[in-house]
This record gives structure tokens, C-alpha cells and sequence, in this order.
């Protein structure tokens, strides 16, 4: 019983303009025949259709946004952790120049953790982008620029010369 209902909202919303049409005609004829309250009854039914059919809309707009707000706070995440590394990294440049290096092949591991680190935030960023482009988000020239830019980085980090050595992480 408590289906009915949504099924009838269901087709509320896909209501044909075919349909609307002939539910005004009879109105009218309701109402020129002297059926007032039925008349009065069907323009009551049709307005809660078009109030269904409008919550309808409205929902599916805001979970859209709700989405789109989740996706940009995750951007914002993102952001923050990579620039969390271009600090670590630019610490581990410093203490090497200042030739406080740790004992022997301490900073070679520092050097696989902070490429790791950034191989894992460059696919967060695919990810991510990926999730927006299933929102209807076009391809954003920043993003693809933001994950050369990342992928630079890691090049930088794992030692073989591609990139700059600034220490902010390619960006």
C-alpha cells in the first residue's frame, strides 16, 4: 500500500504533455457543466502533482550539490596534504644541505616514503577527477595540469633528475 503512492509520483513526473492536456479539458468541461467541486478536485490533484514533481527536482539538485560540495572538500583535502609534503620535503632538502643527514641510508628511506606519498596523492587526484567528470564537471585544464605537475614531483623525488629540486614538489 505504501508504494502506490511513490509509484504514482513516479508517474506523476513523467506525466505526458498529452496527458495534461485532456485532465484541462475535462476540468473545463467539469466546470462549464456545473461539476464545480469536481473541477475544483482535479486542479487540487494537479497542483500536488506539480508539488511532486518539483520536491522530485529539487531533491535530485541537491544531493547533485552535496556531491559536488563532498568532491571539492576532498580537493581541498588534497591540497592540504600535498602541501604537507612540499613542507617534509623541502625539511629533508634543508637537513641535507646542512649536512645534518641521518646515519647512512636513513635519507634514502625518507626518499621512498615521500614518493610514496606522493604517487598515493596523484592517484587521489585521478580519483578525483574521475568523480567530478561523472558529475558533469569537462575536464578542468587545472586538474590536468595539477597532476602533471604531481606526477613531476614523484619523478623529483624518487632522485632521477626530470624535475625541478625547488622543493616544493613541482608546483
Amino acid at each position: 500500500a505504501q508504494q502506490a503512492p511513490q509509484q504514482q509520483n513516479d508517474a506523476d513526473a513523467q506525466l505526458p504533455q498529452q496527458d495534461l492536456e485532456s485532465m484541462l479539458d475535462r476540468m473545463e468541461d467539469m466546470a462549464r457543466n456545473g461539476a464545480r467541486q469536481d473541477a475544483e478536485a482535479m486542479l487540487d490533484e494537479m497542483q500536488n502533482m506539480f508539488e511532486n514533481m518539483r520536491g522530485a527536482r529539487d531533491a535530485q539538485e541537491d544531493q547533485a550539490s552535496r556531491e559536488m560540495r563532498k568532491q571539492i572538500d576532498e580537493l581541498g583535502k588534497l591540497l592540504r596534504d600535498q602541501q604537507a609534503l612540499r613542507d617534509d620535503t623541502f625539511r629533508q632538502d634543508q637537513r641535507e644541505q646542512l649536512g645534518r643527514d641521518a646515519p647512512e641510508g636513513q635519507g634514502d628511506q625518507a626518499n621512498p616514503s615521500l614518493d610514496e606519498r606522493q604517487r598515493a596523492l596523484r592517484d587521489r587526484l585521478a580519483e578525483l577527477q574521475q568523480r567530478l567528470k561523472s558529475l558533469g564537471m569537462k575536464g578542468e585544464k587545472g586538474l590536468d595540469e595539477a597532476q602533471g605537475d604531481m606526477k613531476e614531483a614523484e619523478g623529483d623525488l624518487k632522485g632521477d633528475g626530470q624535475g625541478d629540486k625547488s622543493g616544493n614538489g613541482g608546483l
